[in-house]
């Protein structure tokens, strides 16, 4: 499937994206659940915000792919997984050391933190919030 958002060089070596992320965003031209939205759409947003990361975060090597709409938190594949469905972590600004494991949790695949999203997808409704999908 092709995602071209990154080059290559720009990745961590071996890091495969999950295949149901690469369905979700490639196959049926889906730009957000809820308050989520994929970064895949704008390159220089990716881009934007993987350099951000790693100012912050320069010994984890984090894949950033979607941004909630009411904070600056973004999920993160971890780069250094190479088994083609890494674990999920958060980057948030507002965060400080060890924020991926103790302030925002984690998820240990893709389809997690899509499930995860639908959830909040359903919260953002009820709220009355616009719909992004």
């Amino acid at each position: 499937m092709d995602y071209d958002v990154f080059e290559d060089e720009l990745l961590p070596e071996g890091f495969k994206f999950p295949e149901a992320f690469l369905d979700m965003v490639c196959n049926q031209s889906i730009k957000a659940i809820g308050p989520w939205w994929f970064l895949h759409g704008e390159p220089e947003d990716v881009h934007f915000w993987l350099e951000q990361i790693r100012e912050e975060c320069p010994s984890r090597p984090l894949v950033p792919f979607a941004k909630y709409s009411a904070f600056d938190d973004i999920a993160c594949f971890d780069g250094s997984d190479t088994s083609g469905d890494p674990k999920i972590y958060y980057f948030g600004w507002t965060s400080s050391p060890g924020w991926d494991d103790q302030n925002q949790g984690t998820h240990s695949h893709f389809q997690r933190w899509v499930e995860q999203a639908k959830r909040d997808a359903e919260r953002w409704k009820a709220e009355g919030r616009p719909d992004f999908g």
